[in-house]
């Protein structure tokens, strides 16, 4: 749970040192003492006295946008809640009260500005003339303006508790994390339904409303209000903001919520359900007809009780299919040299989809009806429509979709630049190998490589230093000083009158470089001792001449075998002489981005397909809605029910797509093999371009999985989505709510518990009708149905302050039905789990109770308002009878507590909808 607090003002520390002004000043003045320190040390003598003015509400004329936070509603909102309060917020928390110059009777800070909703016939605007800011005026300032008195009410500051942690260092955090803190101001005026009003901050000082206005008079005294309740009519104030916004008719979220009617989607109904196409005379054949020839339309949902049909074409007709689009194939195939005045023409025909993906030019209606793609969706009708959905697709943004490839292109273009750097790299590299390397003795290339041998690679993960290493070869032995000292010598003997050494010094062989037996024996001789004139008399005859003995080790066991670690000079000459032709491609695998292991070893140019993110669901909502779901006109308004996704013509029309893409792209010169995937998307899965937990599909050349079958690799379950359609006026309020599908852990749902999936995809598909897919299996939810639930949230970080409806008329009015029990529940998400279901006046109805149980029965009948509908804050505290008493003792923010409207949840059983 996310943990915030309500507190009443904040003041920084140098505001909070101001005294009153002095006399004919509007600014307030601050007096400090500074001591004098001289190496540290707090010089002898008086302090200094320091008094300065800061400034005050007079001295400001416009306020600095970024300074606003956020307003609500948002400007030019047409549905804004009658019920609810118009507010601002502030970046800083101590912003309200910065230039404050007055408190009430009670010590609580007055804001120096004030936010005020209007009615269009409630003001006018002036001519701002000379004035710095907008003027409006005042048609009847009794009746459309706050009492200042209470203005301590309107702001308040909102903290948020780090880490979801409830913190008590409310102090600490504001010095210390300004990011989690922020001011806010309200206007707690009851609107009236069906209204347009404008939202205003103006001055709440006389000082103010002056120095706005451009008038160089004072205000006397400096503290006085901008109005009072004897104002006269005409009364002008400047603007520091405005915002237009229009209330609906007393429609809230929770109203909305509870219009809501579980609708079964099923074989009465019309909804998602396939509809038949006539398939007996397709024309192209002028021989062929059968009356009985249909086909079922294929939709991207569908029905959760249906499944495709399996191949069906008639017998007589996908031969005929297949002999057309076989041909068609065979004339792609041909080269341009059997074009002419004098060939035959081409076949002009329906095209053939997906071939060049797979390499497949011939068509089987035997493996078609297994479900082989490229076989299934040229031979089968239902999804010869889908793909040819996503071709027409594809036509009708061809311009949109063709600049997107061209903005690609610069990078295959940048791309193959440098590989033809490298190439070339690699034949120079290749030239110098023979002119210079091959021809030198094996040992001259191990003196002169030694800059090399810690990467030239002997064996993968061994380098060339590192045998050397293991052989015992001291890293010195090829070094450049040794060459150099070895050069030096033949240079002195020449100075000394002796012959020079030759220049080229040969290298002494490497240790254990000559084949030798693996094994050696080191054997005794007395015979070849006698011959050294040795005395040969052995140890043991001293110990019986002394006749003593003597303690020690035992003796080392002779060594028999001595392994040897060979390092052969040819083998470095060639692992040498590989790398320089190596480099090349080591840097392109380095460099270029997703370059493959082959390509960057050929260091041949790359066809690269262009990458299109843009999901196709959007663009084929424009021309053929019921293509993603048929009959939405069915469907009753203010309903929920469940679909599932047909992945199958989701695969067929991205493979129409691509192919219609990659033909488009060959007709304008774009390089490409033609098999490239430039669509992967159909579902807007709200994922950044690149990221694979955006695609539908994985590269379709790779597909080997019947049609219907080829999941991307963000797919979890690897079945089709759960799809969740609401159709209302929450919908037409409030666009795409925030829905989950919960998993609980017994058959009643329980906020914060069980395993809550989100939505993968998303979308409107009319203005009132949304879809919310689940990568959760329609099996898998009936399999334990009774405890899976949808939960339709009212957004719950949006932090929102008002008052129920307080009249029972309007309430029967709102709801529509006055003792009949909710199709499902409805929680309020910042209550206790186990008693989180509204009370019984809310469901039924019924007039609010004339003492509320809890401050969430808080309505307008509980509160007293003034002449102008605001509320009046003198009044006696509302009836409530929980604790603790948030009007007593009354500051801003226990007020806005009491006002504070929790986020709806409405939990919807999926048992009622499947």
């Amino acid at each position: 749970m996310s943990w915030f607090s309500l507190l009443p003002d904040a003041l920084s520390e140098l505001a909070a040192l101001a005294g009153q002004p002095s006399a004919g000043s509007a600014r307030r003045r601050v007096a400090f003492g500074l001591d004098v320190i001289a190496d540290g040390v707090v010089a002898a003598g008086e302090r200094v006295a320091v008094s300065a003015e800061v400034l005050g509400a007079g001295d400001i004329v416009g306020i600095d946008a970024r300074m606003i936070a956020r307003v609500e509603p948002a400007s030019g909102a047409p549905q804004f809640e009658p019920n609810y309060f118009p507010f601002v917020e502030f970046v800083d928390a101590d912003f309200p009260w910065r230039f404050t110059l007055r408190t009430d009777p009670a010590g609580r800070r007055l804001p120096w500005l004030a936010a005020i909703a209007l009615k269009s016939d409630e003001f006018e605007f002036r001519a701002q003339g000379s004035a710095p800011l907008p003027v409006l005026r005042l048609l009847d300032p009794v009746k459309s303006l706050p009492n200042l008195g209470q203005s301590w009410a309107f702001a308040h500051v909102h903290l948020a508790h780090p880490l979801e942690q409830q913190s008590n260092d409310l102090p600490g955090l504001i010095a210390t994390r300004p990011d989690l803190h922020f001011s806010r101001l309200m206007a707690p005026r009851k609107l009236e339904p069906s209204t347009a009003y404008t939202l205003f901050l103006v001055p709440t000082t006389e000082a103010g409303r002056l120095a706005g206005l451009g008038r160089i008079e004072k205000a006397q005294p400096f503290d006085k209000p901008a109005w009072a309740g004897d104002t006269q009519a005409g009364l002008e104030l400047p603007i520091y903001h405005q915002s237009r916004f229009t209330t609906s008719v007393l429609s809230d979220f929770e109203l909305l919520v509870r219009k809501l009617k579980p609708y079964r989607i099923d074989a009465e109904s019309p909804v998602a359900t396939p509809v038949e196409a006539f398939a007996g005379s397709p024309g192209y054949y002028q021989g062929y007809a059968n009356p009985n020839a249909t086909f079922q339309v294929q939709d991207a949902l569908m029905r959760p009780d249906l499944s495709v049909q399996a191949f069906n074409t008639d017998p007589v007709l996908h031969p005929l299919l297949k002999k057309t689009l076989e041909a068609e194939i065979a004339g792609e195939l041909v080269g341009a040299g059997a074009d002419g005045p004098n060939k035959e023409d081409p076949l002009i025909a329906m095209p053939p989809y997906g071939w060049r993906f797979r390499k497949q030019t011939t068509l089987d209606a035997a493996q078609a009806a297994n479900g082989q793609v490229v076989d299934r969706v040229n031979l089968d009708l239902k999804f010869r429509h889908a793909a040819g959905l996503g071709a027409e697709t594809v036509r009708r943004n061809q311009e949109k979709y063709a600049a997107l490839c061209w903005d690609q292109y610069a990078e295959v273009v940048a791309t193959n630049q440098a590989l033809a750097r490298l190439r070339l790299a690699q034949q120079l590299s290749q030239v110098f190998n023979r002119r210079h390397i091959e021809h030198l003795a094996p040992e001259t290339i191990v003196a002169l490589s030694e800059s090399v041998h810690a990467v030239a690679p002997m064996t993968p993960g061994r380098s060339v230093a590192f045998a050397f290493s293991e052989a015992g070869v001291p890293t010195s032995f090829a070094s450049r000083a040794l060459r150099r000292t070895a050069a030096k010598r033949g240079v002195r003997a020449g100075a000394a009158g002796k012959p020079r050494e030759p220049r080229l010094i040969p290298m002494p062989a490497l240790p254990g470089t000559r084949k030798n037996p693996t094994q050696q024996r080191v054997q005794a001789s007395l015979t070849a001792i006698a011959r050294l004139g040795i005395d040969g008399r052995t140890r043991t005859a001293l110990i019986r001449l002394m006749g003593g003995e003597f303690d020690g080790d035992p003796p080392v066991p002779p060594i028999r075998g001595i392994p040897v670690n060979i390092v052969y000079p040819e083998d470095v000459k060639t692992t040498v002489g590989s790398l320089f032709t190596l480099l090349p491609s080591l840097k392109a695998a380095r460099r270029i981005v997703g370059i493959a292991a082959a390509e960057s070893t050929k260091l041949d140019q790359i066809m690269r397909a262009p990458v299109i993110s843009n999901p196709l669901v959007e663009p084929l909502k424009e021309f053929s809605l019921r293509s993603i779901l048929r009959a939405t006109d069915s469907m009753p308004n203010n309903t929920v029910s469940v679909v599932k996704e047909n992945r199958a013509f989701v695969e067929a029309f991205l493979l129409g797509a691509n192919h219609e893409m990659n033909n488009e792209l060959r007709w304008r010169e774009f390089p490409t093999d033609m098999r490239g995937t430039i669509f992967s998307r159909f579902w807007n899965r709200k994922r950044p371009p690149g990221d694979p937990k955006g695609d539908d599909i994985p590269p379709i050349h790779g597909w080997t999985a019947p049609l219907g079958s080829n999941y991307a690799v963000g797919d979890i379950d690897r079945k089709e989505a759960l799809v969740l359609l609401i159709k209302g006026d929450l919908i037409r309020r409030f666009g795409e709510v925030l829905v989950v599908a919960n998993h609980a852990q017994t058959s009643t749902y329980k906020h914060g518990q069980g395993i809550d999936s989100p939505p993968v995809f998303g979308g409107l598909l009319t203005r009132d009708l949304a879809y919310f897919g689940f990568d959760v299996a329609r099996d898998t939810v009936l399999a334990d149905k009774a405890k899976f639930f949808f939960v339709i949230y009212e957004a719950p970080g949006k932090v929102r302050f008002g008052l129920d409806i307080g009249s029972a008329q309007v309430r029967r009015d709102r709801f529509r039905f006055q003792t009949a029990a909710l199709d499902f529940p409805i929680a309020a998400l910042g209550r206790d789990a186990a008693k989180a279901y509204l009370p019984a006046h809310l469901v039924t109805g019924h007039p609010a109770p004339a003492v509320p149980a809890k401050w969430d029965e808080l309505s307008w009948s509980h509160v007293r308002l003034d002449q102008a509908s605001y509320i009046d804050f003198s009044a006696a505290a509302p009836p409530v009878a929980e604790a603790p008493n948030y009007w007593n003792p009354r500051d801003s923010g226990r007020l806005a507590r009491s006002f504070w409207q929790k986020p709806i949840a409405a939990v919807l059983p999926a048992k009622r909808v499947l």
